[in-house]
């Protein structure tokens, strides 16, 4: 099961150029975390009555892009793996408005086609890393493509 909520960026969530800090999405994806337990039956306070506890042990966050005030964030999270003594979360936090990925990082690397951090940088609409995408499909979502494509229509335009 997936829990999926919304989240306007506020004042309070950025740094004096409106960008998000960097700390708001690790508030962001516990909030995710607590309301995931809570809508599967297990809140944090009838786990914890039970002397069961949910420990933060490891966080890897890999930031794509940054949100900025005022934009509608989309926080997902979904339980990866249970064993009798860990649960491992996934969480992708992306933009209402455009569906742009800010940040997901997959368990191990996979594929071939990238560099730098596409082996680990899973791409949840298509359950791969940006690594297993072909190049037509990675360049439709790159954030580096969708950079220099108006560049280059500028220059094509106005240089050439």
């Amino acid at each position: 099961m997936k829990h999926i909520f919304e989240q306007k960026v506020f004042f309070a969530d950025t740094d004096a150029y409106s960008v998000v800090w960097h700390g708001t999405y690790l508030r962001w994806m516990e909030a995710g975390r607590i309301m995931w337990c809570d809508e599967t039956g297990h809140s944090m306070s009838a786990l914890r009555e039970e002397d069961i506890a949910l420990p933060v042990v490891n966080i890897n966050i890999r930031y794509k892009s940054s949100a900025k005030l005022d934009d509608i964030v989309i926080i997902e999270t979904w339980l990866e793996k249970y064993t009798s003594l860990s649960a491992t979360f996934k969480q992708v936090i992306k933009s209402k408005e455009t569906g742009k990925v800010f940040g997901y990082i997959d368990d191990s690397p996979k594929g071939s086609n990238g560099f730098g951090y596409d082996p680990v940088f899973l791409v949840p609409e298509n359950d791969k890393t940006m690594a297993e995408l072909d190049e037509d499909t990675k360049n439709k979502i790159s954030h580096r493509a969708n950079a220099l494509n108006p560049m280059l229509d500028w220059i094509k335009e106005n240089l050439l």
